[in-house]
């Protein structure tokens, strides 16, 4: 719990201690220190109210609070100890009793501030009210039993019920969140200056002699409230019942004139007549609640429509996008003025027959599609496509149509809504060529420009699948560049980067179908995938590409030739499901390694890829290197 919250709660029982001791004050006042008189009407009506308000985690410190207030009141009016705790107890019992009762019959406290409400309090008021009055007989003035049932104490009991039928109602409207309203600007100068003048008037009325006087309360109190609603009432009680209190503690005006002195008959005349101008009074106030309501739920309603209009207005004045009427058939019945600013077309010109005519030829078998769905009495439709432009330009729409029904539910004509979207398209585009690019240089080796790693295993698998499919012949070629690292340490990094790409591009030139691939395996290693080829053809193209790259003629001291040479592996396989590609990169490394351990700048092949690794020399129409010592795979 926070300090603030500690510190509002302390003052909130402080408070409730206080004015529980004021109100016994007051009641023993007016009841003149009359035993049966129930001087507790006051303490017990605003105790029970302030119970009902309150949430059911806060009542235990109300109630210690109102406990602790009573029992000093009870005190200070010279009782004993002992006693006071007793008749202060007598007000808790009284009080917790009938929250209960009240929480069982009501379901929200303000109803006991309406007619309605007060009548259902009446059975619950009857019912304990005798508790209290009673209670205080007994224990402080030593009545038996027999003197009650002798001589009842009917006047305390009528009292204490009339009583709380009174403060509980205006304790509930003292508290309610909008009297706070009341009391804060601009509602607190208009408040005073209304509260003062009733004031002035319930004591002018009160203190004279003349009964009928106090029926001038009414219109008074009806003003009141009209001016400021239902908390009005709420003060206009309060007001009417301090001015009433204040003549009988005094002894003199309407209500000791019209009753007489005696205390017990003035104070319930004069709680009658609180009880009719509270439920006269709380009445109207809910009737002004219920009219402000009203009229805030008019002017809420009033300001939705408002701004409906003015949006409506402010769509169709400027709107960019356009709105036709189209019959079932295809006929345009109408067609928003934002077409020429959108096309160029009059709204006479886009509403001919043949406008359809104006589709693009690759978009019209879609556009005449959805055109027969929506004919044929679809809810809702979209299309995106293209429409010329009177300049002859392309115009990307993004059509949404809605069908329209008759009473009966048959369709009648649907309403399209047409929004140029070519920006939106060309920006799609745009984005889709950039990430194509972007696809491109990820699949792309950085320094040589052909394909890198990734996207070599990647082909591999898709075509190896394909080649399973259609049973087809894979083919691959494992190229190595000869005494690479030599040439690096001979030449220089930057030379040997050069070289590479020299090889790099004299292989991608031997690679002639658009679907074979070429791609940097690693270092100086480069691997062609050859799709639907057989072995001898994959042969060739090895051929091929070893001849073009020693035509380079790039000077290499390290190689037998004096020139930058590769040796090639050739590997061949028909993909079935009990065998993987990787077998096939195996099979053509492998040739490749017996390329290199035969004398380098040459080509061979194996013919069995994964299940044996046979390899066979090539044909000797072939060119033949020298045959070197090394059987390693230098770098």
């Amino acid at each position: 719990m926070s300090g603030n919250t500690r510190r509002w709660r302390l003052i909130s029982c402080v408070s409730v201690a206080v004015a529980s001791a004021a109100a016994l004050a007051a009641g023993s006042a007016l009841s003149g220190n009359d035993p049966a008189l129930s001087p507790t009407w006051i303490l017990d009506g605003m105790l029970l109210g302030l119970l009902l308000r309150c949430e059911q985690r806060t009542r235990r410190g109300i109630m210690a609070a109102a406990f602790l207030g009573a029992t000093a009141g009870w005190i200070v009016l010279g009782h004993h100890f002992g006693t006071s705790l007793a008749f202060a107890g007598a007000s808790i019992l009284f009080a917790s009793v009938a929250t209960a009762l009240f929480d069982a019959v009501l379901w929200h406290p303000d109803h006991l501030t309406t007619p309605r409400g007060l009548a259902i309090a009446v059975p619950v008021v009857l019912a304990v009210s005798p508790l209290v009055p009673a209670a205080l007989l007994i224990m402080n003035f030593h009545v038996t039993v027999d003197d009650l049932f002798d001589n009842p104490p009917w006047r305390g009991v009528l009292m204490e019920a009339l009583g709380l039928a009174v403060i509980t109602p205006l304790t509930l409207n003292l508290v309610r969140r909008d009297m706070l309203l009341l009391l804060v600007p601009p509602l607190l100068a208009p408040t005073l200056v209304l509260a003062g003048l009733y004031a002035a008037i319930a004591a002018a009325v009160s203190l004279q002699q003349i009964g009928p006087m106090l029926f001038l309360l009414c219109p008074c109190l009806l003003f009141l409230v009209g001016r400021l609603g239902p908390a009005g009432a709420g003060l206009g009680i309060l007001l009417t019942f301090l001015a009433g209190a204040a003549s009988l503690l005094l002894e003199r005006g309407t209500l000791v004139a019209a009753i007489g002195p005696e205390p017990g008959s003035a104070i319930l005349f004069f709680q009658i007549m609180l009880i009719v101008l509270s439920a006269m009074v709380y009445a109207l106030g809910a009737a002004v609640a219920e009219r402000r309501q009203m009229n805030q739920a008019l002017a809420d309603q009033h300001a939705r429509l408002s701004r409906k209009e003015s949006l409506y207005r402010l769509l169709t004045d400027h709107a960019s996008d356009v709105i036709t009427r189209v019959h079932l058939d295809g006929r345009r019945l109408y067609v928003s003025p934002a077409c020429t600013a959108m096309l160029g077309w009059s709204q006479a010109e886009m509403m001919d027959p043949n406008w359809q005519t104006r589709v693009h030829p690759d978009d019209l078998p879609g556009f005449s599609a959805v055109r027969t769905r929506m004919a044929a009495g679809e809810e809702y439709a979209s299309n995106i496509y293209r429409y010329a432009r009177k300049d002859g330009t392309w115009c990307w729409l993004e059509t949404r149509m809605h069908m329209v029904r008759r009473a009966d539910g048959t369709a009648k004509e649907f309403v399209a809504n047409m929004r140029d979207i070519t920006r939106q398209k060309e920006t799609e585009l745009a984005l889709a060529r950039a990430m194509a690019e972007l696809a491109e240089k990820a699949a792309t080796d950085g320094l040589t420009g052909v394909a890198n790693r990734g996207r070599f295993d990647e082909t591999l698998d898709q075509e190896w699948h394909r080649a399973m499919r259609s049973g087809e012949t894979v083919a691959l070629l494992m190229i190595d560049a000869d005494h690479f690292k030599s040439y690096n340490d001979r030449y220089g990094h930057q030379a040997g980067d050069a070289c590479l790409k020299a090889i790099a591009r004299t292989v991608a030139e031997q690679i002639r179908r658009p679907h074979d691939l070429v791609a940097r395996y690693g270092g100086e290693e480069f691997v062609v995938i050859l799709p639907a080829t057989s072995l001898d053809g994959g042969l060739d193209v090895a051929e091929r590409i070893r001849a073009a790259i020693e035509g380079l003629d790039i000077p290499h001291e390290a190689n037998a030739d004096g020139v930058a040479t590769v040796s090639i592996g050739v590997a061949t396989a028909i993909p079935t499901p009990d065998i993987a590609p990787a077998g096939l990169v195996e099979a053509a490394d492998a040739a490749l390694y017996s390329a290199k351990r035969d004398g380098r700048n040459r080509v061979q092949a194996s013919i069995s890829p994964i299940r044996s690794a046979v390899v066979v020399p090539l044909l000797p129409h072939f060119r033949r290197a020298a045959l070197t010592s090394q059987a390693d795979r230098a770098v």
